[in-house]
């Protein structure tokens, strides 16, 4: 494993792309170089193609800029919430900001990666090539010392799909990019080996696995690693039916992504994942059961925080056992993970009483076979007052799609605590007993 290049020449010494993407990459992480007015600039990336992406941000690496990674695909409520937190020299793709002029920022150069956290609104964890550099070395360290390469199908403003490409950066393996729409309907394209690995969530691998050839196409890779939750007695039995490679990873953004995994034959008989921390990290739990975590590879804190922690308390619940491995339990608060991505349930009861105000919403996720979770709405009050196919258009004017709910319950009583509150926990109860006892 090398340093992270941070020098144009370092960067382009490896190829770490295949032909011909890296001779258009080569091309335009020059002229990005070019069009970057000074060295440290805050820069916005949010190209659409992977390599143009992937080009700007080592362009702006190499000139020491502050980078945020954003998706061409957010919509108002999330640039809103970008153009809040910072404003922005230089602008790469597609956004409806704009550029202005301003000092240059810090010394030193900073990756700041979006995630939905805990609050429900849009944050950045600032991350350096030296926190991305220590993930690497983790996943490197139990893995082996062969280049890591992969086939990528996940956005790289993300940081499992960010962190397929350090790995091949630092490691001398090969990225080759997919288009998730593609290996949806079947079109496998490039031929990969057990070299070879693949990143997916349980959506993406539920989805794959109905196509025809899916299966004995999963079996080609040497790992396949799956995140984003979702891994109940259903997922096991279709991973070891098929004979898939399966690794199950946990991780987030604030870690740099994974920092344990869990292997199938370490699943126990009740289908419980149990996962081995990664070399460098360490992870323990509060006495409240919440998983703590201690690595080089963790953020700096949430933009413009920079601290330099070195613990985080996840949000996330747990056991662990006496040899050390870690079994996630789930959120600590009520954050609904779907198909890998986070939803924050007040974000969405917002955005329904912006058009329902006399509702009485209740979001919350609910287990589901393909999406690990399914995000959902309890509504109280009669169906006949509620037109829900018209809330949910509404609601996709500003949400992202993976925010609109799945299902709307209808005319239901919510249960409340004494103090009149909902009662969310005993809620989430009732809707999964009415969900198994059909």
């Amino acid at each position: 494993m090398r340093p992270f290049p941070t020098d144009p020449d370092q960067i382009l010494s490896a190829p770490f792309l295949p032909e011909p993407d890296w001779t258009g990459f080569t091309r335009k992480m020059l002229s990005a170089g070019e069009q970057i007015g000074q060295p440290r600039e805050r820069i916005l990336v949010a190209e659409r193609d992977p390599v143009a992406f992937v080009a700007a941000l080592m362009a702006g690496i190499s000139r020491g800029c502050d980078l945020f990674l954003a998706s061409p695909d957010w919509r108002d409520l999330e640039w809103e919430q970008v153009s809040e937190t910072a404003s922005f020299h230089r602008i790469f793709g597609d956004s409806p900001l704009s550029a202005a002029r301003g000092a240059p920022v810090g010394e030193s150069c900073r990756i700041m990666v979006p995630t939905g956290g805990s609050s429900g609104s849009l944050r950045f964890c600032v991350h350096t090539p030296d926190t991305l550099s220590s993930a690497v070395g983790s996943l490197s360290a139990v893995l082996g010392d062969a280049p890591l390469s992969s086939l990528n199908c996940l956005p790289l403003f993300h940081v499992s799909g960010l962190m397929q490409v350090i790995r091949a950066l630092l490691t001398g393996g090969v990225v080759n990019f997919a288009p998730w729409k593609s290996l949806e309907r079947g079109d496998f394209g490039t031929e990969v080996s057990g070299k070879f690995s693949l990143s997916l969530v349980s959506t993406q691998l539920a989805r794959i696995l109905e196509v025809e050839g899916g299966p004995a196409w999963l079996k080609q890779f040497g790992r396949i690693f799956l995140g984003g939750g979702g891994t109940g007695p259903g997922w096991i039995e279709s991973i070891r039916e098929h004979g898939l490679p399966v690794q199950f990873a946990y991780g987030m953004t604030e870690t740099a992504a994974m920092i344990a995994l869990g292997r199938v034959g370490e699943v126990d008989e009740r289908s419980t994942v149990w996962a081995r921390p990664l070399p460098g990290v360490k992870i323990g739990l509060t006495g409240a059961g919440e998983i703590e975590v201690e690595t080089a590879s963790l953020f700096h804190g949430y933009y413009p925080e920079d601290s330099g922690m070195r613990l985080f308390r996840t949000g996330d619940l747990g056991r662990m056992d006496r040899k050390g491995k870690l079994a996630v339990l789930g959120r600590k608060d009520f954050v609904v993970n779907t198909g890998g991505e986070k939803v924050n349930p007040a974000e969405v009861e917002a955005a329904i009483l912006r058009h329902s105000p006399t509702s009485v919403p209740v979001a919350l996720g609910l287990p589901d076979h393909e999406w690990g979770e399914r995000l959902v709405v309890a509504l109280e009050g009669s169906p006949v007052q509620i037109d829900v196919a018209n809330l949910k258009e509404e609601m996709a004017k500003t949400l992202a799609s993976h925010k609109i709910p799945k299902q709307f319950i209808t005319g239901i009583a919510l249960p409340r605590t004494p103090s009149g509150k909902v009662d969310r926990v005993r809620l989430k109860m009732e809707l999964e007993t009415r969900m198994y006892s059909h």
